[in-house]
């Protein structure tokens, strides 16, 4: 499994989480993860989630970083997500 990374803020990513939204990934193109509330295209396909970002982030953090945490956060987070 190939790696791409992603970058957003802790109040982006509450935004993404309130629309249920996820990071896809378009076959070929998987150095350009995208977030979206279902595919652009027909065989991308979902890699992660808020909660896949909020598991990542507290496992850093040592402790467990809610969404709410996030909120007014402008901060940027660095993720790493799977790709197939």
């Amino acid at each position: 499994m190939s790696k791409a990374n992603i970058t957003i803020t802790g109040e982006r990513l509450a935004a993404m989480y309130d629309n249920d939204m996820g990071v896809y990934i378009t076959p070929g193109a998987e150095e350009r993860p995208y977030w979206a509330s279902q595919p652009s295209f027909r065989d991308d396909y979902c890699t992660a989630n808020v909660q896949t970002l909020l598991d990542q982030l507290s496992d850093e953090a040592g402790w467990d970083v809610g969404i709410d945490d996030l909120r007014a956060d402008q901060a940027p987070y660095a993720f790493t997500v799977g790709t197939r």
